[in-house]
């Protein structure tokens, strides 16, 4: 998409610095491709609602062909679960996971919804009004709040609630220190030290490569890649691969695990080193709470890890990492300013950013979970027939859950491939992750004790039994929803 300098007023000069430059009706203009990347210094920042409303649009566009591929998908799907003897492809689908039924997985969400979407709604009026009092200003119409406006007003509204301003905040994190402080963190806390190879063998320059060791007995544990810069041709989102799982052979010689960070951060084309948000940072240890999960397990057998890669279990243990990033010792500590190393976060942005939590977590929350609902229902409603709408009917879900209109599903390719049916074990999988970090942080927030002990029950778990009990283990007793209701701040 082609857009005026004058159209996207409000993306700072480092932003526009990584697009292609170019000229529209006379005027200077960027070329700005329709990534996942590039999408969010478009709804974040653009001023012009037309820019934003046409970049949406135009990305829901792109897969709009994606609407009747769905159905043939679900289609499938449903007879084959039939053929084993299942009424629904999400009946066939969850017998493996914790919650067992279709029933479980319903009550829960209902559960969640009827706690958030009171709070979510109070919280669109906000931002509504906030819209609209700009729109009296410039004396335009007011309108509906649309889903291209809800980060723009979201982040203006946090601002002024909060008087934070997020971009001050970045520069306390350059990504080459942050990386290097996060990585400090978790070798300290799991008692393991990741040593950088100056010389690797990588697909691209900017790629990093570590050798994991216990730090305590300096045995070998495994190797990963850091591969966090966006460039053409690269997967377009942020994913962690086990290219190798640890396996001990017939002779007693061992293959240790491979596992490779992929991210897709703006790399700077300028003297200022590439700056990350608190989102970012938060994107970072999740993917990194994957690698070092990939990098602990331990089967001996290929086939007993199946169940540990199971979404509403392997999600666990890096949804728990993130509440370090909300931790005013971990920020403090990770933060070094790009112009002084040596100046800290102040802890007045610290304790502003920390406010932000709960109405930062707000939409991450009713997002996932109109999917989750979305995802499901489709999924246990049977076969699909020719005039069935499913944008429609999908479109309702999240006008119901969201209040926001959403075809998110036609680009989503964990309902496709990755996850289906079982996008709510975000959800679920978060309930253990909040029961487990209250454990992990009960003595202090770094305590090495207490991390050997959650890496060798939940992290090198093997497969051989259920998961739950790994969970059970190491918190020594049933886990509850306590820690995950407080999170919600409700």
């Amino acid at each position: 998409v082609v857009f005026s300098e004058d159209e996207l007023d409000g993306l700072s000069k480092n932003m526009l610095d990584n697009y292609e430059k170019t000229t529209k009706d006379g005027k200077e203009a960027y070329i700005i491709k329709v990534s996942e990347a590039n999408s969010s210094d478009i709804i974040l920042y653009a001023k012009n609602e037309n820019t934003r409303r046409t970049f949406k649009n135009i990305q829901d566009k792109i897969c709009e062909p994606n609407a009747e591929r769905m159905k043939e998908i679900i289609n499938i799907r449903t007879e084959i679960a039939k053929a084993s003897g299942y009424e629904t492809f999400s009946d066939y689908q969850l017998k493996d996971y914790m919650a067992k039924d279709l029933k479980t997985v319903l009550n829960f969400l209902e559960d969640l919804k009827q706690r958030l979407k009171p709070i979510f709604k109070n919280h669109i009026n906000k931002l509504l009004e906030l819209k609209n009092d700009e729109k009296i200003k410039l004396n335009e119409t007011t309108s509906d709040l649309g889903m291209w406006d809800y980060y723009y007003y979201n982040r203006i509204y946090m601002e002024k609630e909060y008087n934070i301003d997020y971009e001050e905040i970045k520069e306390y994190f350059p990504i080459d220190s942050s990386v290097s402080e996060i990585i400090k963190i978790f070798e300290e806390l799991y008692s393991i030290k990741c040593i950088k190879n100056e010389n690797p063998l990588v697909w691209h320059d900017d790629v990093q490569q570590y050798e994991v060791y216990d730090s305590k007995t300096n045995n070998f544990m495994g190797t990963f890649y850091l591969d966090l810069y966006r460039r053409e041709s690269k997967y377009n989102g942020g994913e962690t691969l086990p290219l190798r799982i640890y396996t001990k052979k017939e002779d007693g010689s061992e293959e240790y695990p491979v596992s490779v960070l992929l991210l897709n951060f703006s790399k700077s084309t300028t003297s200022v080193p590439t700056l990350l948000s608190s989102s970012d940072l938060i994107v970072f240890v999740h993917e990194f709470g994957h690698l070092l999960h990939s990098i602990n397990i331990k089967s001996k057998w290929f086939a007993n890890i199946e169940s540990i890669y199971r979404s509403d279990y392997t999600e666990m243990p890096s949804q728990m990492q993130e509440n370090f990033i909300w931790e005013p010792l971990i920020l403090e500590r990770i933060s070094h300013h790009y112009q002084d190393y040596n100046k800290k976060l102040p802890k007045k942005l610290i304790d502003s950013l920390i406010e932000t939590r709960n109405v930062s977590n707000y939409m991450y929350y009713i997002t996932v979970l109109g999917i989750s609902l979305g995802d499901i229902k489709l999924y246990s409603k049977g076969e699909m027939s020719k005039d069935f709408d499913i944008t429609k009917y999908w479109s309702d879900i999240q006008s119901d859950v969201v209040m926001l209109d959403s075809d998110i599903f036609r680009e989503f390719e964990h309902m496709a491939d990755l996850m289906p049916s079982t996008y709510y074990t975000y959800l679920w999988s978060l309930v253990l992750a909040q029961d487990v970090y209250s454990k992990i942080t009960e003595n202090g927030i770094i305590n090495p004790e207490i991390g050997m002990k959650y890496r060798e029950t939940i992290l090198k778990s093997d497969g051989t039994v259920e998961p739950m009990e790994h969970v059970k283990q190491f918190l020594g007793r049933e886990p509850n929803n306590d820690a995950f209701i407080e999170t919600l701040g409700i």
